[in-house]
């Protein structure tokens, strides 16, 4: 196997494209080493995984795979040791390599899997890391001669037998122009001036990341791709450029046969030309650029009278649209003034044709006292007799007792009206379901609960007994639920209400009219109510008042 360099970082690659076993060196260790510990660095191979420790030199390479696999390390028996492409033999101590490699003591492992691939070959040239060279193909891919990878295994070991290892500060010997003035880092000894220099020094051991690469199967030589050595430089913008000939055309003759042969004859005395199938081509006025540029004006200005006529329709019918626009809301805002002003006029004869509030009686009885008031200074100021003003007067006093009777009957009609209108509400909303709200700011929940259930059951039994011109079967049905609904409670205004029940059925099985039953189902409608109205037998009822 030939060494590819005398990097360090190279032995992990070259060893990974497989090697034989060497043999270390017979020559025992001395006693005085071997009593000490080795300090040795392993690189798991293929996960770059790094452990330092201190291991006995006489313990065998195939002891201390069991040490670390019995530690947790990914070793098996079967990983294979390196140490500069040579593989470690399980049967040797540690100890016997000492003499060959330098302190501290680097083995790249390699499991099975990743030394069994690297021999599989299938020309002259195999390629390595095929799949890392399509990831990296950006990289240039170069190979090292053999002298370059001899030359290099040369220096590696003559770097081997100096063991010249780069200690950690060095003292460097400076000259200054005055001793009195020393800086703070600088430092005399023995009349020499010196600066101690802290040494910075990189881990050489750690593995390089490989790239690729190809090897020779005869020879066994290996080449890296020169990215895995060298850092890529960053190309220069190159600087934009302009010629001459960049803004010059150049032109080429080229001369051609056509299929079609074409000549032209002019007459002549011995010659005879075939006229007759010849036209005379007269040729069309000369235009020069005047003539042009004055055509082109004349079709510009035709063109611009089209388009000023083309806005000027469009806006004589913007503004014809705004004009009837404006003349339409002026209609709608007219007729609606009219509608708003014929309905304000039928509410306030409705105010007082059926009044049904308090303020529409008030309304009633100030025009009433303008009225009267009025007559009066007309009668006195008619300059009658005494008498016939008396009269006027008597007459006058018969009509306002009159008017102030129609009041007072349109004032107990709309006491009646509303009272059955607000009847009417209390029980919708006796049996509507309640409302509950969710969260703040949220909708609200209907829920129906056993007093709305109810409610609602008795406000439907009372709708049905006060529908009129009901068919004897459907009214009779009422009854009966009524019936049932009523006799569950054993009061005085229960047993009046299935007294009025059972009259109600005897009548009409007597087949008597529906004038005649008209108090009693009045009474009876008034009686039920009164049982709605009782918490103790519609508990919704204590929230509401009828």
């Amino acid at each position: 196997m030939t060494d590819c360099g005398n990097d360090p970082l190279d032995s992990q690659h070259d060893n990974e494209s497989g090697s034989a076993i060497a043999s270390p060196r017979d020559e025992p260790a001395d006693n005085d080493e071997s009593s000490e510990g080795m300090l040795v660095v392993f690189h798991i191979q293929p996960s770059g995984q790094q452990i330092t420790d201190i291991f006995d030199p006489e313990a065998s390479v195939g002891r201390i795979k069991q040490q670390l696999e019995a530690a947790g390390v990914p070793v098996s028996a079967l990983s294979h040791f390196f140490v500069d492409d040579m593989e470690l033999n399980d049967n040797h101590t540690l100890g016997s390599y000492r003499d060959q490699f330098p302190s501290p003591l680097t083995i790249v492992v390699n499991s099975p899997d990743n030394v069994s691939d690297t021999h599989h070959a299938h020309d002259n040239h195999e390629e390595l890391g095929a799949q890392n060279s399509e990831v990296h193909g950006d990289h240039t891919e170069e190979k090292m001669t053999e002298q370059a990878t001899e030359e290099a295994k040369q220096e590696q070991e003559q770097a081997k037998e100096t063991g010249y290892v780069m200690p950690d500060t060095i003292r460097v010997a400076v000259a200054v122009p005055s001793v009195d003035q020393l800086p703070p880092d600088m430092k005399q000894e023995d009349g020499q001036l010196y600066v101690v220099v802290k040494v910075i020094r990189e881990n050489l051991q750690r593995p390089k990341p490989f790239l690729g690469g190809f090897r020779n199967k005869k020879s066994g030589s290996i080449y890296h791709h020169a990215s895995c050595q060298t850092v890529r430089k960053n190309r220069i913008q190159a600087v934009t450029k302009f010629e001459r000939e960049t803004q010059t055309i150049s032109t080429v003759t080229r001369s051609q046969q056509t299929n079609r042969e074409a000549g032209t004859q002019m007459s002549r005395a011995d010659l005879f030309v075939d006229e007759s199938n010849d036209r005379m081509i007269t040729p069309r006025p000369y235009m020069d650029a005047k003539t042009l540029d004055k055509i082109k004006e004349q079709k510009a200005n035709s063109i611009q009278n089209f388009l000023r006529l083309c806005f000027a329709f469009r806006r004589v019918r913007q503004l014809q649209e705004q004009k009837d626009a404006a003349e339409q809301s002026k209609v709608s805002s007219s007729e609606s003034a009219e509608a708003t002003q014929a309905s304000d006029h039928q509410r306030q004869i409705q105010r007082r044709m059926q009044p049904r509030t308090k303020q529409d009686f008030q309304l009633l009885f100030k025009e009433l006292e303008a009225w009267r008031l009025h007559e009066t200074q007309r009668i006195k100021l008619s300059g009658g007799s005494p008498e016939e003003i008396q009269a006027q007067l008597a007459e006058l006093l018969a009509k306002e007792v009159k008017l102030l009777q129609t009041i007072d009957r349109l004032k107990l009609n709309a006491a009646k009206e509303n009272k059955q209108t607000r009847t009417k509400e209390t029980l919708e909303k006796m049996a509507s379901p309640q409302e509950w709200s969710v969260a703040a700011g949220e909708d609200h929940v209907e829920v129906e609960t056993p007093f709305t259930i109810r409610a609602k059951q008795l406000v439907e039994l009372y709708s049905g007994l006060c529908l009129p011109s009901l068919p004897r079967e459907q009214r009779v049905d009422v009854l009966l639920h009524v019936k049932q609904v009523v006799k569950e409670f054993d009061v005085e205004v229960t047993r009046e209400i299935l007294s009025l029940i059972q009259r109600e059925e005897d009548l009409l099985r007597r087949g008597r009219q529906e004038q005649s039953l008209t108090g009693l189902r009045k009474r009876l409608s008034n009686l039920f109510l009164q049982f709605i109205d009782t918490p103790e037998f519609n508990p919704e009822a204590a929230n509401y008042k009828l």
